[in-house]
């Protein structure tokens, strides 16, 4: 019997159960939540899972644009490019979409995600923990139900159940105080 991992820390899972599809998933010792195990026969091995949040710092020192500090809002003269660069990359993977066109479907998607990571790091956000705790409020979700059919009609559609809590990020961005918009 394999000893199942938390994806996030390492700690063993407790009460793991089995998917149909071979993933386990359980509560961790130390997490909170359901987290997935990151060592089923299925799965990628995790030293074969790509750091793209040290992608995109490595990225952006080599173009001399990386950021180390503290949380901060984006600056006013890069926030508008940003802004623009995500719009894009969702109008190319919405136009790749149309098309039946996968390998740019696949592209706009990455590219897409490159640029969120890119602005994250922008922000000096520490995104490992905010992706920790947001993962583990999702899959505190539910599939919908009769019961509780979602917003979206969807039979796919991921709900909050009752009592359901949103990750709280605020101690991630506290004390960040708005651009100055004298410059």
């Amino acid at each position: 019997m394999s000893v199942h991992k938390c994806e996030f820390c390492g700690s063993k899972l407790r009460s793991v159960k089995i998917r149909e599809d071979g993933r386990a998933y359980g509560p961790c010792v130390k997490c909170d939540g359901m987290v997935w195990s990151s060592l089923t026969n299925t799965d990628t091995p995790r030293h074969m899972i790509p750091d793209m949040v040290r992608d995109i710092a490595d990225f952006h020192d080599k173009f001399n644009i990386g950021y180390h500090g503290p949380p901060r809002a984006l600056p006013l003269a890069i926030r508008p490019f940003r802004e623009q660069r995500l719009n894009e990359e969702l109008s190319e993977y919405n136009e790749a979409c149309l098309k039946c066109d996968y390998e740019k479907e696949l592209d706009g998607l990455v590219d897409l995600i490159y640029i969120a990571l890119g602005t994250a790091h922008c922000h000096g956000w520490d995104f490992y923990e905010a992706w920790r705790r947001v993962h583990a409020a999702n899959m505190a979700k539910v599939m919908s139900s009769p019961n509780n059919p979602g917003k979206y009609g969807c039979s796919q559609d991921i709900v909050k159940p009752v009592g359901w809590r949103a990750p709280d990020l605020s101690d991630l961005v506290a004390g960040i105080e708005p651009p100055d918009k004298s410059h």
